[in-house]
């Protein structure tokens, strides 16, 4: 299993006091990506700030996904994850298939039902509504990649003859990717209702591919009993359960020294996040600062039992240093502390 692991980046889009990253930073950044052979580059997706969790805005993620694109020649990109209930399914078809159709078929469409009561006041859209539109959502959009002169009446969106062009490059369209599961947290602030089991029978049903929950407080066991869940409700809707992919992300700065490694995660991680690292630490959550041994050793920890199709990374920042440190140090390592248990 581990040969099959497929290793990606997720980019900092973040916005803070009116400073964001810029294609001058960006673009060499996801050369480099690309060079040092990382299977993917995601990018992350708030319309609006999403206090308490970040303390930051964010860069539309469709508009730097196309930018990547262009600035890159073979790696797959994604949406790690697309706020789905706050959009219309037909401008979201469009915009993916047309991503997809540009880079070559390059597209994994990562998206999620939201939990930002702000976003969803903002837009006209009940929070409360969001399953059953994210459902409708799905189906629509897969039509509408699929075929033309589509119809459809469901209880959040109706229409009736239409045909969107282009069409992905990626025969059925772009593997599609959904967040969500169970946590030990419950703010109705910030999650609101969450039926989490809906989330993965939603998954089971429509989907090739699962992001875990990735809060602090949705522990390994957590994980590992909604994937359990996923494949017996994939099993109830006739699916191969074996077929869905997995992604595990994890936020991670790199150093030799560890307290150096700490000492620049709180400062970098304290600017975007509202949490507390040393909280996290304790909690054994995917915010892994330290030596590359260190952290290669925890991922291969996870790995061993979760079994991911896809590890995603977000450095810190815009190090190349990291990048390096990643390819050279830790996933060499991961893939040698798990190839003990396979071979």
């Amino acid at each position: 299993m581990i040969g099959q692991i497929k290793f990606g980046l997720r980019l900092h889009t973040d916005v803070r006091n009116g400073e964001y990253p810029t294609l001058r930073e960006m673009t060499p950044y996801v050369n480099r990506v690309e060079s040092l052979g990382f299977d993917s580059i995601w990018v992350h997706d708030h319309v609006l700030a999403a206090p308490p969790v970040y303390t930051i805005d964010f860069l539309d993620a469709q508009v730097v996904l196309s930018a990547v694109a262009a600035a890159t020649e073979k790696i797959k990109i994604g949406t790690a994850v697309l706020v789905l209930p706050i959009r219309h399914p037909v401008i979201v078809a469009k915009a993916i298939a047309t991503l997809d159709a540009i880079s070559g078929g390059r597209v994994i469409f990562g998206a999620a039902s939201g939990w930002i009561q702000g976003e969803f006041s903002a837009m006209g859209v009940s929070i409360r509504e969001r399953g059953g539109r994210c459902e409708e959502m799905l189906k629509i959009i897969k039509l509408l990649w699929t075929n033309d002169h589509i119809s459809f009446n469901g209880r959040y969106y109706q229409f009736e003859d239409l045909t969107v062009e282009p069409k992905p490059r990626q025969e059925s369209g772009p593997p599609i990717w959904i967040a969500g599961g169970n946590t030990t947290e419950s703010n109705s602030t910030t999650m609101g209702s969450t039926n989490a089991d809906a989330v993965l029978r939603r998954i089971a049903k429509y989907c090739d591919g699962w992001f875990p929950r990735n809060y602090p407080s949705a522990t390994l066991d957590i994980v590992l009993n909604d994937l359990k869940k996923i494949r017996r409700y994939a099993k109830e809707e006739g699916r191969d359960p074996s077929c869905l992919s997995i992604a595990d992300l994890y936020y991670i700065y790199l150093a030799e020294d560890p307290d150096l490694a700490l000492h620049e995660a709180k400062k970098l991680y304290g600017r975007y996040a509202h949490r507390d690292i040393e909280d996290i630490k304790l909690r054994g959550g995917r915010q892994l600062f330290g030596t590359p041994e260190v952290v290669a050793e925890r991922i291969a920890e996870r790995v061993r039992k979760l079994s991911p199709s896809h590890v995603i990374f977000t450095p810190l920042n815009y190090e190349e240093r990291q990048l390096e440190l990643l390819v050279d140090k830790v996933i060499p390592r991961v893939q040698e502390e798990v190839g003990k248990d396979s071979s």
